[in-house]
C-alpha cells in the first residue's frame, strides 16, 4: 500500500508521499487527510505506517514541511506526535521509533 516517492490516494480523500533523504534520514513530503475525515485517527495511522517503513530502512531522523498554506491543524498534529520545530517550515523527529504503527500517540 505504501510506496516511497509516490503519492497515494486513500478512501479518506487524502494522500501521502515520503522518501528516504539520506543514509539515516527521511522526509514526509505530503500527508493530507480530507477535512471530513480528520480527527478519526487516520493521519496518526498513516504516520505510524510511514514510521514503520522508515524504521525498516534504518532511517531515524525524519523531517516534514509545514508551509504557510498548510491546514491550521498541521503544526499541532505533528507536535502532538512528538515532532519539534527545526526551521521556519520544517518539523523533525530525531527518533521515529515511538511513531511506529500501534505506538503512535492518539
Amino acid at each position: 500500500i505504501l510506496s516511497p516517492g509516490n503519492q497515494r490516494r486513500c478512501a479518506c480523500d487524502g494522500g501521502l508521499s515520503f522518501r528516504r533523504a539520506g543514509r539515516r534520514e527521511g522526509e514526509i513530503q505530503y500527508l493530507f487527510v480530507s477535512p471530513d475525515y480528520r480527527r478519526r485517527g487516520i493521519g496518526t495511522a498513516l504516520l505510524g505506517l510511514v514510521a514503520d517503513w522508515f524504521n525498516e530502512q534504518s532511517a531515524q531522523r525524519i523531517c516534514v514541511a509545514v508551509a504557510d498554506d498548510s491546514p491550521p491543524e498541521a503544526r499541532p498534529f505533528y507536535e502532538h506526535a512528538g515532532a519539534s520545530p527545526l526551521r521556519k517550515f520544517w518539523y523533525s523527529w530525531e527518533d521515529i521509533g515511538h511513531l511506529q504503527a500501534g505506538r503512535a500517540p492518539s
